[in-house]
C-alpha cells in the first residue's frame, strides 16, 4: 500500500476525531482579541507498531506550535507518569498471584481535556477552510504546552469519580483495594486485576467515556517486551525491540555482535 495514501487516510481519521470531540469552532478574525495572534499548526506523521508484531499503523497528529505560546506558567505544562519501580512491583505481584495483566491505550487522549482559556489557531491543511476565519479551540490539542496537564486532570477526575483511589506513594497508580490496580503513563495503562470480570467491567466503563483501544494481555509496555508463563508463574521482561530500534536508528542492524563488547 502506498505510504502517501496511508498518510492521507491517517489525516482523514485525525480530522474525524477532531470533529467527533468538537475540538474547535470557526470564529471570524475580528473576534480575536487585540494582541492575540493565532498559533500556527503542523501535521506530524509516525509509523507505529500494530496490534501484533508483524503489522504497522500509520498515525497523523495535528500539532499546535506550542513553542509560540508565551502566557502559560511552566508549572502547568506537565503530566506525571508512573514510576518504573511501581511497574516492576505490579509485574512481580501479578506473576506470583497469577493476576490478570492487560494493556490499554486511549486514542487521541489530549482531545478530551477542556480548555478554560481562549486559544486560537490558523486553519490547518486538511481542515475545510473558511474565508476570514480562524479556529478557536474548545479542547486541548497536541502541542499546546498545557495539554498534558489538562489531560491528566481530566483522567484523574474520571478515575476518582468511579471509585478508584490514588496511591499516596505514586500519583499515577490508582486502585480498588484488593481488586484492581491501574498504572498510568500519560495515555497508556497497565491494568492488573484479581478477577477478570472486574477488569472487564472497568474497561467497559472506560470505553464509554474515552476512545479506548484494548490491546489484550500485556505483551509489551513502554518499550519493554513481556512474556508470561502462567502455568509456572514466570514472567520475563526484555528490551530486544528497543535495542533493535536503536540499532536501526544508527544504521547498525547488520553489525557483528560481541559477547563482551569493549
Amino acid at each position: 500500500i502506498n505510504a502517501e495514501y496511508m498518510g492521507m487516510q491517517a489525516v482523514s481519521a485525525e480530522v474525524a476525531s477532531l470533529l467527533e470531540n468538537e475540538v474547535y469552532e470557526y470564529v471570524p478574525v475580528s473576534d480575536v482579541p487585540a494582541g492575540c495572534k493565532p498559533l500556527p499548526t503542523r501535521w506530524v506523521f509516525t509509523v507505529k507498531s500494530g496490534d501484533d508484531a508483524n503489522s504497522v499503523r500509520y498515525k497523523a497528529r495535528l500539532v499546535v506550535r506550542g513553542d509560540r505560546q508565551v502566557d502559560v506558567p511552566l508549572t502547568d505544562i506537565y503530566a506525571p507518569v508512573v514510576d518504573y519501580n511501581t511497574l516492576r512491583a505490579m509485574l512481580a505481584v501479578a506473576t506470583v498471584n497469577d493476576y490478570e495483566l492487560d494493556n490499554l491505550d486511549i486514542s487521541t487522549a489530549f482531545l478530551n481535556g477542556e480548555l478554560q482559556e481562549n486559544v486560537f489557531i490558523t486553519i490547518p491543511d486538511g481542515v475545510p477552510g473558511k474565508p476570514n476565519h480562524v479556529l478557536r479551540l474548545r479542547r486541548s490539542l497536541y502541542g499546546l504546552r498545557q495539554a498534558p496537564r489538562i489531560w491528566n486532570d481530566t483522567l484523574h477526575q474520571y478515575l476518582v469519580d468511579h471509585g478508584l483511589q490514588q496511591s499516596a506513594v505514586d500519583p499515577c497508580l490508582y486502585f480498588t483495594p484488593g481488586k484492581l490496580w491501574i498504572a498510568v503513563w500519560v495515555d497508556d495503562f497497565l491494568c492488573m486485576g484479581v478477577d477478570p470480570a472486574v477488569s472487564q467491567q472497568f474497561r467497559s466503563a472506560l470505553a464509554q467515556r474515552f476512545k479506548l483501544r484494548e490491546l489484550g494481555a500485556v505483551r509489551s509496555f513502554l518499550g519493554m517486551g513481556i512474556e508470561r508463563d502462567r502455568t509456572n508463574r514466570i514472567l520475563t521482561v526484555s528490551a530486544s525491540d528497543y535495542i533493535d530500534q536503536v540499532l536501526a536508528r544508527y544504521h547498525m542492524s547488520d553489525c557483528k555482535g560481541a559477547a563482551a563488547p569493549l
